[in-house]
């Protein structure tokens, strides 16, 4: 029966970001994973400035102040394993661990701090700062969207003049004997934006897309963030050619289906798709240009081209135009034996990890798959040798 962690996450915390999750179960072990998640619940977590359209927030900070002592109680293990677990976590990128001093803490004060606070850092082992970085994709409490002056301190206990919670407490340990320098009156720190704004030279192009699918829907085209980049890929792939543009825009405005295109930024990620019938622009061939002797007909022409589009490539291709496609998961989707046999995609993970790592984004993938009209499938590595799989 899996073990329940032993403490509560802090308001505001909702989750782990996918990629995070994904390099953890992928990385370490069940009980460094315990003990990760266990941390990250602990963490004190700063809002840093909203970067997200449907409003979640980028944390600025997350860290939390330990013992390798307190954790090897609190987790049921021994203190090897503490620190090999927090070296383990550096390893893989997922947080860094460094010795903290409660310098500028009176004696008394770090007496009454030591005797209220856990972990108890009195012990044989050192205070620790555990310092999770900056996450995107956790929800921050509410609050005001301008970044706190003091979230850019140094990640060090002993430089950072900020308060840092002990873990899963009240208590801080504030730091009294030389405050950080402040930013000038002279100088306000500058809101975030949520989105890149439109290069003004493109605004006749977008507007002539606008205007296209006001026809074609019959409706306002809501401009979003990531068509601002989309439209100077868009004048690159056309090499300038608002025409060009307009006429794929159109092309995929009245497609059904994968080709189906709702956004300027699908466009560019489909570019070649709306270029003509066979993958060349439409335009009409001299009989002297014809070749001689029986041709192929159209008709097997496009069937071959469906067959070498279908299966994980297609998959792959709508994830990515829709902004799904992670680095991580490209990483676990390349550490599996990829098949397609008909309308049935198939999996094989290559390792444990990997396995692990791919059963977190199925539901995804069964998901965007079913919208092309396919099914998925994902063998264990016995199951697949055993159906005649590659060694």
């Amino acid at each position: 029966m899996p073990r329940a962690w032993p403490v509560q996450p802090r308001e505001g915390f909702t989750g782990l970001p996918n990629a995070v999750l994904a390099r953890a179960i992928g990385e370490l072990t069940a009980e460094q994973l315990r003990l990760f998640i266990g941390l990250a619940y602990a963490a004190e977590w700063r809002p840093g400035g909203s970067v997200s359209a449907d409003g979640r927030w980028r944390i600025g900070r997350g860290q939390v102040l330990v013992s390798y002592d307190g954790l090897a109680a609190r987790y049921g293990m021994e203190w090897q394993a503490v620190r090999r677990a927090l070296r383990r976590f550096e390893q893989v990128g997922l947080a860094t661990a460094r010795r903290a001093s409660l310098v500028g803490v009176s004696g008394d004060t770090r007496a009454d701090t030591q005797a209220d606070s856990a972990p108890d850092t009195s012990g044989g082992t050192p205070p620790t700062l555990v310092d999770l970085g900056s996450w995107f994709g956790i929800q921050a409490p509410s609050g005001p969207t301008d970044t706190p002056a003091d979230t850019q301190a140094d990640t060090r206990a002993n430089m950072s003049a900020d308060p840092i919670q002990q873990e899963n407490k009240g208590t801080q340990n504030t730091k009294t004997s030389s405050p950080s320098p402040s930013a000038p009156a002279s100088a306000p720190r500058r809101r975030r934006r949520a989105g890149a704004e439109p290069d003004p030279r493109h605004r006749p192009l977008q507007e002539r897309l606008e205007a296209a699918f006001r026809e074609v829907r019959g409706s306002a085209y809501g401009f979003q963030p990531r068509d601002a980049k989309a439209l100077t890929e868009l004048l690159r792939l056309s090499n300038g050619d608002s025409a060009e543009v307009e006429r794929r825009w159109r092309t995929g405005l009245d497609e059904a289906g994968f080709r189906r295109c709702d956004g300027m930024h699908e466009l560019a990620a489909k570019w070649n798709a709306y270029s003509g019938a066979n993958g060349a622009p439409r335009r009409p061939v001299p009989a002297e240009e014809q070749p001689a002797g029986p041709r192929e007909q159209p008709e097997r022409r496009l069937a071959a081209a469906a067959r070498e589009a279908e299966g994980w490539a297609l998959l792959e291709e709508r994830i990515d135009a829709a902004g799904k496609l992670t680095p991580m998961l490209q990483t676990t989707l390349g550490g599996c034996e990829l098949r397609t046999e008909g309308q049935l995609l198939t999996a094989r993970p290559r390792r444990p990890d990997v396995a692990a790592a791919l059963e977190f984004y199925r539901a995804g993938l069964e998901r965007e798959a079913h919208c092309l009209g396919l099914g998925l499938q994902i063998l264990e590595p016995a199951r697949a040798a055993a159906m005649g799989g590659a060694p």
